[in-house]
C-alpha cells in the first residue's frame, strides 16, 4: 500500500521532535534517573513533572524537572546539529566548543562522555593521555554515540559512506569501543533506509534490509590520519582493533537475527521476551550501543503502524535505559512518518520551536577564529557571574552567544548550609539550558553573652585576648563543590570504589594543609603515590586533581 511521499524536511523534523519527545518521556523512568518518587502517570503519553536527587554526599539536593524537559540525549543531538552548520570545520567546533561547554550544563550525562568532554576542555584528546584512562576510553562501548548522530543523516542519504565516516568520527571523540561506534552506524543506516520509504513498512522489513546492508554499517572507516588512532587502539585493547570490530559486527548481526525471529511471529510477538533476549533488561549490557540500536530497530519495526504505543512502551520499560531507547526509537519513527506522528502533547517538549529550526540548518564554512569564551562553570569569571545572575540578566558564552536568565529555581538541599539554585537560561536562538550554582550559606555569628561565671564584664572593659598573627604568604584554602567532585571522580580509575575516592581526595587535602605554600612538594607526591599505587593512582592523577581543586 503506497503512502504519500513526504518532504525530506518533514521527515527530519519528525525525527528530531520524536527523539526529543522520547527522551523527555523516558528520562524519569530510566533506572539511573535518580527519580525520588517514581510513579506511573495515568496518561503515559503526557510529559510528567518529577523530582531528581543529585549532588552526591556533599551537595545532596532535589531538583525539580518540569514536564517535557529533556536530558543529555537531546542536548548532544543539538550539539551535533549546531556543529554541522560549520561545514568541514564541524569536528573542530564539536571538540573545542560544544563538548567542553556541555560539561557545565549537562543533565544526566554518561560517564564516558563526561570524561572525554572534560579532556577536550583541557585541550587534549581522550586517546593520548594517561595509559589507564586511554584503556578506559577504548573500553567505552555505550549508547552515548548513537543517541546523538541523527543530524549526520540529514541531506546525505544518497551518500551512506560519507554518513558512516562522519558518524564514526563523531563517535571516537568520546567513545573508543566498536560497540559504541557500530551501534551508531547501524542506527544511522536504519535512519537512511527509513528516509526513503514510500511504502508502508512491512513487519520485519527494516531488519531484513539492514542484514543485507551489513557491508555499509559494518565497515570500519579509514581513521589512520587521526593521530595513529588505530595503532593506539591496538595497544590499549591488546589486540587487533579491526578483529575486535569484526567480532562486534558478528554480535550485532546476531542481535538483528534475534529481532527478526521475534518479528516473524507476527501477532504472536507479544510481551517483552524479545527485548529480554536482546539484553535490554540486563544492566551489564543494556547501555551498549549495539544493544540499544538493535532494540530501537526492533520496536520501530513492531510498532510501525502504531507509533504512539511503541514510543510509550519504550519510555516505560522497567530496568531499561528508557530515555535513550525511547529517543532513538522516536528518531526512527519520526523519519518514517514525519510530523504526522507527533501528538499535540509532544509539542510541549522543551525548546520545541528551536528544535524545529534544526531540520532546516545548512552547512556553511563559518570563520572559527576570534570567537567568544566557551561556557565553563570552573572558569573563575564565569563562576562568579553565574552565582550573581538573576532573572532578566544576560551572559555571553559559546556556543550560545547571549544567554538570558529566565528562572532561578531554589533546590531543596539535604547538606547542611548548602545553597543550591538551578538557573534556566535561554539562548538567542531559543535553546534552554540549566546550570546549577553551589554555595555555602554565610555563617550566622551568635552574639556573645557578657555574663560570665564571675558576674558581668564592664562595657568599657575589653577581654584580654592576644591578637593572632597571620603570614602574608598564606594561600587561600582550596574550595570543593559538587561540580569539582564530579570532575575529580571522572579523572580517577573506573574500578576505584567510591569510598576510596573520598579518602584519596581527603589525603590530597591533608597534604595541601601540611605545606606552607599551599602546594604539594615532591615528598608529598611520593607519599600519595606510594599509598595509592594499588588503586592505579599515578602522579598524573594527582596533578589533574590539584588542577581541578585550584581552578576556582
Amino acid at each position: 500500500m503506497a503512502q504519500q511521499e513526504k518532504p525530506k524536511t518533514d521527515r527530519y523534523l519528525g525525527a528530531i521532535i520524536g527523539a526529543a519527545a522520547g527522551d523527555a518521556l523516558g528520562w524519569p523512568n530510566e533506572y539511573n534517573s535518580k527519580n525520588v518518587r517514581r510513579e506511573t502517570p495515568k496518561k503515559k503519553q503526557m510529559f510528567q513533572k518529577w523530582l531528581r536527587r543529585d549532588g552526591g554526599r556533599f551537595w545532596a539536593h532535589e531538583e525539580e524537572i518540569n514536564p517535557g524537559e529533556y536530558s543529555d540525549d537531546t542536548q548532544l543531538l543539538i550539539a551535533t546539529a549546531r556543529s554541522l552548520q560549520y561545514g568541514e570545520n564541524w569536528n573542530k567546533i564539536f571538540t573545542r566548543i560544544e563538548l567542553p561547554a556541555w560539561v557545565t550544563y549537562e543533565r544526566g550525562g554518561g560517564g564516558a562522555t563526561k570524561r572525554a568532554a572534560t579532556t577536550w576542555k583541557e585541550g587534549t584528546n581522550p586517546w593520548s593521555g594517561n595509559n589507564a584512562d586511554v584503556v578506559k576510553y577504548f573500553n567505552a562501548g555505550g549508547n552515548g554515540v548513537a543517541m546523538r548522530i541523527l543530524p549526520h543523516v540529514f541531506g546525505k542519504e544518497q551518500n551512506p559512506d560519507e554518513v558512516m565516516h562522519q558518524v564514526v568520527l563523531n563517535g571516537i571523540f568520546t567513545h573508543g569501543h566498536p560497540r559504541a561506534l557500530i551501534g551508531a552506524t547501524l542506527y544511522a543506516d536504519a535512519l537512511i533506509c527509513l528516509s526513503g520509504t514510500t511504502e508502508t513498512l512491512g513487519y520485519g522489513e527494516l531488519v531484513d534490509v539492514l542484514l543485507k546492508r551489513k557491508d555499509i554499517w559494518g565497515k570500519i572507516p579509514n581513521l589512520q590520519k587521526l593521530d595513529n588512532w588505530l595503532s593506539i587502539a591496538d595497544k590499549a585493547l591488546k589486540g587487533k582493533y579491526t578483529e575486535i570490530w569484526d567480532a562486534v559486527v558478528g554480535e550485532t548481526v546476531e542481535l538483528l537475527e534475534t529481532a527478526r525471529e521475534g518479528l516473524n511471529k507476527g501477532a504472536l510477538d507479544i510481551g517483552s521476551g524479545v527485548l529480554e533476549k536482546l539484553g535490554c533488561f540486563d544492566r551489564k549490557i543494556n547501555g551498549a550501543g549495539t544493544v540499544t540500536a538493535a532494540a530501537a530497530i526492533y520496536l520501530a519495526s513492531k510498532y510501525a503502524s502504531n507509533p504512539h504505543q511503541g514510543l510509550t512502551e519504550a519510555a516505560y520499560l522497567n530496568n531499561a535505559d528508557t530515555d535513550t531507547l525511547a529517543s532513538m526509537l522516536g528518531g526512527l519513527l519520526g523519519m518514517l512518518h514525519g510530523t504526522e506522528f507527533i501528538s499535540v502533547s509532544w509539542m510541549d517538549v522543551q525548546d520545541y520551536e528551536y528544535l524545529k529550526k534544526l531540520a532546516y540548518l545548512k552547512p556553511e564554512n563559518h570563520d572559527i577564529n576570534n570567537m567568544k569564551d566557551v561556557l565553563d562553570y570552573n572558569n573563575p569569571t564565569f563562576n562568579s557571574k553565574l552565582k550573581q545572575l538573576k532573572p532578566g540578566d544576560a551572559i555571553a558564552a559559546l556556543p550560545f552567544n547571549t544567554l538570558t536568565v529566565k528562572e532561578k529555581r531554589p533546590n531543596k538541599a539535604y547538606a547542611s548550609g548548602a545553597v543550591i539554585h538551578t538557573l534556566k537560561l535561554v539562548s538567542e536562538e531559543g535553546q534552554s539550558i540549566f546550570i546549577k550554582t553551589f554555595e555555602k550559606a554565610p555563617e550566622v555569628k551568635q552574639p556573645q553573652s557578657n555574663i560570665t561565671g564571675q558576674g558581668t564584664l564592664p562595657l568599657d572593659k575589653k577581654p584580654d585576648i592576644k591578637e593572632q598573627s597571620y603570614d602574608s604568604r598564606r594561600v587561600a584554602k582550596p574550595v570543593l563543590d559538587a561540580n569539582k567532585i564530579r570532575s575529580i571522580a571522572n579523572l580517577l580509575p573506573e574500578n576505584m570504589p567510591s569510598d576510596q575516592c573520598f579518602f584519596f581526595i581527603s589525603d590530597i587535602l591533608a597534604e595541601l594543609e601540611r605545606g606552607v605554600t599551599g602546594r604539594i612538594n615532591e615528598e608529598g607526591f611520593d607519599v600519595l603515590i606510594n599509598r595509592w599505587r594499588k588503586h592505579n593512582i599515578t602522579k598524573w592523577h594527582i596533578e589533574r586533581v590539584l588542577k581541578v581543586i585550584y581552578n576556582y
